[in-house]
């Protein structure tokens, strides 16, 4: 049976717990009580019945039992919960487009040779255009959105017209790039 001086100090708690679910028959707290401090809801309990946890081992191994399952459940739960989707970062297209005006920039001075070595371009872009264009055409049906698929495809053309130069670029060119006592 419930003390009842813990009844008439507290009738009811703090947020409206009746002192009936904060007491048991000995006049320690029920085992709802310690599973609310437990959890961290000490709001719950009238002043009283925190007071008593304080000096009562009982009651606080009680406690200590009630955080020990609380814990225990949760990881049983946060282990069935599925896992939460990647996230995607968002394409760097602002980087993407400096990159390739960085790598126009970049062939500016091999431009002014350009003369020399264009007579060489349409054999050289009539093997290697098929070839892109079949990768391309490869890696957009293997890709399930669009977004790495242009990333690839303006990597791949930044690796093709460096490609283009350094083949089409004269010996005498590519001579002046090599510092001096460098075998070519």
């Amino acid at each position: 049976m419930t003390d009842k001086r813990f009844l008439d100090a507290d009738p009811m708690g703090a947020a409206g717990l009746p002192a009936e679910l904060v007491w048991d028959e000995a006049g320690h707290l029920s085992e709802m009580a310690q599973t609310a401090v437990a959890d961290g809801e000490e709001a719950l309990l009238p002043k009283l019945a925190l007071a008593h946890l304080e000096e009562c081992e009982r009651c606080a191994l009680g406690v200590g039992e009630a955080a020990l399952l609380s814990a225990h459940i949760g990881r049983i739960f946060g282990a069935a919960m599925p896992a939460p989707a990647p996230r995607r970062d968002p394409v760097p297209f602002l980087a993407i487009a400096a990159a390739l005006v960085l790598a126009a920039i970049g062939a500016l001075p091999a431009l002014a040779e350009a003369p020399a070595w264009m007579s060489d371009a349409p054999a050289a872009l009539t093997r290697a255009v098929p070839i892109f264009v079949h990768g391309v055409v490869t890696l957009l049906r293997g890709a399930g959105s669009l977004a790495p698929s242009v990333t690839f495809a303006a990597a791949a053309v930044l690796v093709a017209i460096g490609a283009a130069i350094a083949r089409l670029a004269p010996v005498s060119f590519a001579s002046r790039l090599s510092p001096p006592g460098a075998q070519s």
